[in-house]
């Protein structure tokens, strides 16, 4: 910044797709900038570094810069609906639970990372890559 001249600082944005409900934290201070749900998929920021939180799962060091647009792509994991169970959790591979699934809930948005999917005592390891689905079906 110079004395006399006018600074513009142009935001950008991040955009889940799929939308899903997540909190956008700062990476340094982990104050909260907003977030996501269902019906909200995009969100303006400053420039900067950012964390996505998902549930007990996060996506860090998301830089935003301004004037662009970032978009990410989370992991999911599907059970089909024709699959009968009766426990379903998603763990990471130390055995930290990030999701459970219950009656109504049959989809996990996670961050991208190492997880292994349990379904009444089988484990499907899942390492999840930005945009990957893992359906599991019955067999």
């Amino acid at each position: 910044m110079r004395p006399g001249e006018t600074t513009t600082i142009q935001p950008g944005e991040i955009k889940l797709d799929p939308s899903a409900g997540a909190t956008v934290l700062d990476s340094e201070t982990g104050e909260k900038h907003g977030g996501f749900d269902r019906m909200s998929s995009a969100l303006t920021l400053m420039p900067g570094l950012y964390d996505i939180r998902m549930g007990k799962t996060e996506w860090r060091f998301i830089k935003v810069d301004g004037g662009k647009t970032v978009i990410l792509r989370p992991a999911q994991i599907k059970l089909a609906r024709d699959l009968k169970w009766q426990k379903a959790r998603v763990t990471t591979a130390d055995g930290a639970e990030v999701f459970r699934f219950d009656a109504v809930t049959w989809s996990a948005t996670l961050a991208p990372g190492r997880y292994l999917v349990e379904v009444d005592g089988s484990t499907i390891p899942f390492d999840a890559a930005e945009g990957d689905v893992l359906d599991v079906k019955p067999q």
